[in-house]
């Protein structure tokens, strides 16, 4: 099952996100703010992280960068509800962010990156279980 890390500082598209994600079949743990996202990263192994960019303490950008870090190559993506502005090839290049979505995001946006990070997950099993057999 694809694991799924879901961060916004506002509780209702929190849990927007984790029903529509859920209803992708995914498992959905949920953050309301980057150091408690961060903590809950460094305990899980996540097949991707949803994470709103204007949050009090660590914005989405910040966390982004704490995620990369770490050596971690997770798909991410960025939600913004301020506008394309936000989403500057410098942050995006800065945090190797896959995607930036604004709001208000459609079900279908949100579907469809779903279906590529469990493209890529299954991907990343195959490539492991060959490395395995190779070994």
């Amino acid at each position: 099952m694809t694991k799924i890390l879901v961060v916004d500082d506002e509780e209702p598209v929190r849990e927007l996100m984790r029903e529509i994600l859920e209803d992708e079949g995914c498992e959905v743990s949920v953050a309301k703010e980057g150091f408690e996202a961060l903590a809950l990263f460094e305990k899980s192994d996540f097949d991707a992280v949803f994470t709103d960019v204007g949050m009090p303490g660590m914005s989405g950008w910040e966390l982004a960068r704490a995620i990369r870090e770490q050596g971690s190559s997770v798909p991410m993506a960025v939600i913004t509800g301020w506008g394309e502005v936000v989403g500057t090839n410098e942050n995006i290049e800065a945090t190797r962010v896959d995607w930036v979505l604004t709001k208000p995001f459609s079900m279908a946006q949100i579907s469809e990156i779903t279906r590529e990070v469990s493209k890529r997950r299954i991907e990343k099993l195959k490539d492991t279980a060959r490395a395995m057999l190779i070994a």
